[in-house]
């Protein structure tokens, strides 16, 4: 499963706006807040740190984000890119992984990367993807 910018924080355990807290999935472990102006906003330019849905260690991945929202962290997580050019889910980290789910601020052009159609069509087994060294 591949969550991009909403499902990002759909996936997430709430969002917190003016009109109160919502609850979400749950699933990763993340609380978004809505701010009034863009938190992130422009080319991004992502490594892959691992192997994941999208690409395999070391290969760069292009996109943007524009989005209105803060991500924080509740706990402990992985993630599957290095931040090396834009903003991620934190300064220098995009890319959230649990499981076979990969969630990310980022929205990937195609031709920004290479493995972003068959890794949707064919995504690797669990057991295929590689945790990133801590």
């Amino acid at each position: 499963m591949y969550g991009e910018c909403g499902g990002l924080m759909y996936l997430g355990e709430s969002i917190s706006t003016d009109a109160g807290e919502f609850e979400m999935t749950g699933f990763l472990p993340l609380e978004t807040v809505m701010q009034k102006r863009y938190v992130g906003m422009g080319y991004v330019i992502n490594q892959a740190a691992c192997d994941s849905l999208l690409a395999g260690r070391g290969e760069v991945i292009r996109g943007h984000v524009f989005h209105h929202s803060k991500a924080r962290l509740t706990g402990k997580a992985d993630f599957a890119f290095k931040t090396l050019r834009g903003s991620g889910i934190t300064e220098d980290r995009d890319g959230m992984i649990r499981e076979n789910v990969l969630a990310s601020y980022m929205h990937v052009h195609p031709l920004g990367c290479k493995g972003f159609i068959d890794g949707l069509i064919n995504p690797p087994p669990d057991s295929e993807i590689k945790k990133q060294d801590q």
